[in-house]
This record gives structure tokens, sequence and C-alpha cells, in this order.
């Protein structure tokens, strides 16, 4: 049976001491969030957009047919075989997965199809839409903003190629509606609560301005993406919210909206250039020889691959579908972004490479997951790479949905845990910097050299007994030891977790997984999982835990060797 959100929300509460404890001192007075009032930006104050505005729009009408074939939907993962003539009850139908949902009202299966969707269902399902949601005072996800944002980018998108979906009057009385929406709508929740959906809300609205030659909104979508790009993102070009693939997702609508500006001769070209080059000068740190880390959430918006030829600058998935001197612009672009592979280390985020070994750590700051974000509970967490094989993988998160939860805690990463808890427990965006600190201490400390890196931190000490926690990484041509150092006093249950999509032997005190061998100490058992590729789609995996009751203080080593 499925849980109710009020019922997860209770039990969330049950299961989570930190977040009793923070609502016992609200209760007490002790703790006060941030006060915060719904308010545009102080850089929008003032300012309104006219909601009468006309569209001037230049494209000729999409030739109207029926669909004549199938056609397959990804709908955030859920794929979607539909016959022609269920138009209409698949716009009305309902999922279990609200994303899903979204991506059926953004029309996010025209991008996703790679240029390959039928127009004539395009056509189709827009006419359905239409009739069943085209009021934008009507209740529901259709008109959300982001939604709304993506669904003029991807109809706009559309009818740049193939033709405006009609009848022509109701498409531009329709889209003429979503810059109000979106401006109605605009996801700011103050400075230290607003994430990357502010960025989306104006890019709908400086793309939907261009597309539509309603000028008012592209000053005002340009005015939010330049200073939305300058809070995104850390100094370094990296975006804070702790996720590879948002990385990927957010340097793509910087680059499209700076490609979109430059074609108009935009003033805020420039700016645009500026934040573009910087989100991919750090996209090194994400080009593993085995592939791309899928670390932190995975987006819903599109599946990685989709992004990938923005980390090797390869004419794939998004980029492929660039007209050959938007490609070239953005190569120039990427080639100005210098980013120096020796010093890979930015704003959370670090990577080594030591003869065959490969490895890239999410390493929040604070030790507590990004918020607002999408980062997870993975402080200590790693993916390592041999050669180009991966060997031991982070798994994303395959839903926002109850299913995924789990998917978000160390126990899902190659990380460790005392009797049962996370170094840092789930971050919550009300949560102020003093409670947190009440909780597991000083930021922890990250220390490194050319072949080591550790890490040290107290978070554990909220448990009662336990002390500072360190865990060293130490590489060598021939192998790789993994050192966790706990101080403390009294018996605990500690557990160090390695997941792999690799085959898995186990075999007197040692793992065999693909090309290497891994010495340890403690019980170990192995049990089938799976990992994360896109939303909503998983692919076999194995994790392993490596189990023990201890005494404190305690040190432990992992020693991984290559088989040849």
């Amino acid at each position: 049976m499925a849980i109710t959100a009020p019922f997860r929300k209770i039990h969330n509460v049950l299961n989570d001491p930190v977040l009793q404890r923070w609502l016992f001192g609200r209760l007490t007075g002790r703790w006060r969030p941030a006060p915060f009032h719904r308010l545009h930006p102080e850089y929008l104050k003032g300012l309104e957009l006219n909601a009468e505005a006309s569209p001037n729009l230049d494209l000729m009408d999409l030739r109207d047919t029926a669909p004549q074939n199938p056609i397959r939907l990804d709908l955030a993962g859920h794929i979607l075989n539909l016959e022609p003539g269920a138009e209409r009850s698949f716009i009305e139908r309902d999922f279990t997965d609200t994303e899903s949902l979204l991506a059926l009202h953004r029309f996010a299966w025209i991008p996703n199809a790679g240029g390959e969707c039928d127009p004539a269902w395009v056509n189709s399902l827009w006419r359905s839409w239409m009739e069943c949601h085209g009021d934008p005072s009507a209740e529901g996800w259709a008109w959300h903003p982001y939604t709304a944002a993506e669904r003029l980018i991807n109809i706009l998108g559309f009818a740049k190629r193939f033709g405006l979906p009609g009848p022509r009057e109701q498409s531009l009385e329709t889209l003429a509606q979503h810059g109000p929406a979106i401006w109605r709508g605009l996801e700011y929740f103050g400075d230290i609560n607003t994430g990357n959906h502010l960025a989306n809300n104006g890019r709908g609205l400086f793309l939907g301005g261009l597309g539509l030659g309603i000028d008012e909104w592209a000053e005002m979508g340009g005015r939010i993406l330049v200073r939305e790009g300058d809070r995104i993102f850390a100094g370094s070009g990296i975006l804070r919210e702790g996720s590879s693939h948002y990385h990927l997702l957010v340097t793509r609508w910087y680059a499209e909206c700076w490609l979109a500006a430059s074609a108009a001769g935009r003033s805020e070209t420039e700016a645009l250039a500026t934040i573009t080059e910087r989100a991919l000068s750090v996209l090194p740190i994400f080009a593993m020889p085995g592939g791309f880390p899928l670390i932190g959430d995975v987006s819903p918006d599109c599946a990685p691959e989709h992004l990938a030829g923005l980390v090797a600058g390869e004419r794939t998935g998004w980029l492929g579908g660039l007209e050959e001197e938007d490609f070239a612009a953005l190569g120039t672009v990427r080639r100005q972004a210098v980013f120096d592979p020796t010093k890979i280390s930015v704003d959370g985020w670090r990577r080594k490479q030591i003869g065959k070994w490969c490895a890239i750590w999410h390493l929040s700051p604070s030790g507590w997951a990004e918020q607002p974000g999408h980062a997870h509970q993975d402080f200590g967490g790693f993916e390592l790479h041999f050669g180009n094989i991966p060997i031991l993988r982070d798994f994303g998160r395959r839903s926002y949905g109850p299913a995924g939860e789990p998917d978000t805690g160390a126990a899902a990463h190659n990380a460790l845990r005392i009797d049962g808890h996370d170094p840092y427990p789930p971050n919550k965006p009300y949560y102020v910097g003093e409670f947190r600190s009440s909780v597991c201490g000083a930021p922890p400390n990250i220390t490194e050299t050319t072949n080591s890196l550790s890490i040290e931190t107290n978070a554990f000490s909220r448990l009662g007994n336990v002390g500072a926690w360190k865990r060293s990484w130490h590489f060598a041509e021939d192998g790789l030891s993994i050192t966790d150092q706990i101080d403390g006093r009294g018996r605990h249950l500690v557990e160090r977790h390695l997941h792999t999509t690799l085959p898995v032997i186990l075999q007197d005190g040692k793992i065999e997984i693909g090309p290497i061998r891994i010495l340890t100490d403690g019980k170990v058992v192995a049990r089938p999982s799976a990992r994360s590729n896109a939303y909503g789609q998983t692919e076999p995996a194995t994790s392993t835990t490596l189990s023990a009751e201890v005494d404190l203080p305690w040190t432990g080593a992992l020693k991984l060797e290559p088989l040849a």
C-alpha cells in the first residue's frame, strides 16, 4: 500500500532524531529559521510584466495531419507506447511518479526524442493539451512555473524546426499566457533557499520572449539569468547543488541562452558567455576514464547521455541538435575555458588520477548535503575507476518518490556508517547554521598531497561516545589503501559500503571486483542492488557491506590491488 504524504512526514520525524531535536528547539524558542517573505528578488523590485503583450511570431503553421503510427514517449523514465486515437486519454491521465506527469505537461518527450519526434503526434497532443489544460488559472501541476518554462521552450523549439502546431490563434493565445504565469510564480525563496528553478524561470522568459518576439519577457528573463548565474555557480564555476548531472543540465541552460542571445545581438550576450565558460571550465573533473559519474540526484529532465557531449566536446545528444555555427561557437568558448587537470579541486569536489587509478569525491565543505540542492549524505563516499573500467560506483538516485529516498543515504554510497547512522544527517532547508554546528561540530577538515587525500570530522560525536572519524586514501601504482580511524569508547557497529556494477566474488577475506582484489577484515555480505543510469531507469549492481562490532578507538583498512 502506498504511503501518503502526511504519513511519510510523520514517519520521517519518528526516524530522524536530528529533526526531532530541531523541532524541540523550535518549540522552546532556541532555534528560529531565517525570516522569509515570498517576494521577487531585490534586482526585480518594482518591475511588473505586461500580461497583455502579444506574440510576434514569424513562423509557418504546421500541416494539420493526424498521427498514423504508434509513438514511444519517454516521460522521466516511464516509457509509454501510445496508439493513434489515445491522445485525449493520455493528456488526462495521472502517474504514480509526479515527475512523469510533469514530463507530460512539459512536452519533455520532444527534445528527448532526439529530433525523431513525429510532427503529427506533436500537433495532435498539443491540441488535446490546450483543450484540457489551456487555462492557466486552473489548479494543478500543468502551470507550475518550471513546467510552464519547459513547455514554452520545447514547443517553440519544435515550431522553429517544423512549424507552429495549431490552431494558430489558439496556440498563440496559449503561448502568450506562459510568460505571465512564470512571472507570477517566480520560484524565489530568499537568497538562502532559492535553487536552480529561478534560473530556469528566467530561461523560460528569455527564450520564450525571443521566440515570440516579446522583448519585455526577454529583458526580464535575461536579468534573472545573469544575476542567478552569479549566485548558483560557485566562483570556480561548479554548480553549488552537489549533483554532477544537474551541473551538466544547468550548464546546458546557460549555453543555449548565450547562443540565443548572441544570435539576437542581445546585451546579455557577454555576461551569459562568461557564465557558460565558467561552467564549462570545471567539466574535466567529471571526465572519468570509465564514463560520467552520477553523483547526487539524477535529473528527470533528460538522460545523462543527452548531455554527455558537453564533457567530451563531441557532437552527441543535445550538442548534436545544434546548428553547425552554434556548435563551433560553443567549441570556441569551451577551448577558452582552460582548467588544469593536475589541480582538480573545486568547491566541494576532488579528483585524483595516479597511474591507472582515478577517483572522484563530492565533499561538501560543511559536510552536510548542500541546501537547496540535489546532493546526498555521501560525505566520505567516492567513485573509483581502474583504467577505463568503473570499479566502485556512485548510485545516483532512481526517483524523487519513496523508492528513491534510500538512495540518498550513506549506505547507498561507498561510505561508512556507525550504529546505522550516516556521517552527516539529512539536511533541511530551514536548519540554521548554528543548529547544524550544535549537531555535528565544526566543518570537516580535508587535506591532500600528490598521492593521498584525507578527511576528518567530528560529526559522529552526536552519537554520544564516538569521537573523530578520519578516512584516508593513499594511492600508488600497484595499489590503493583506504584507512578508517574512529576515536571514542564503547562497542559500536561499523559498516563500510562498496557498490559496483561488475561481478563480485567473495573468497577468504578477499573481494574480487572485475580486475581488482580488495583485502579486508570483518564480516562481508554481498547482495543484488541497482544503479540508476537515468531517472527512473536502473542497471543491475552488487552492494557489499563490510561490518564489524568493534571497540573504540578502532582502525580498519582496505587494500585494493590489481589482479594481474
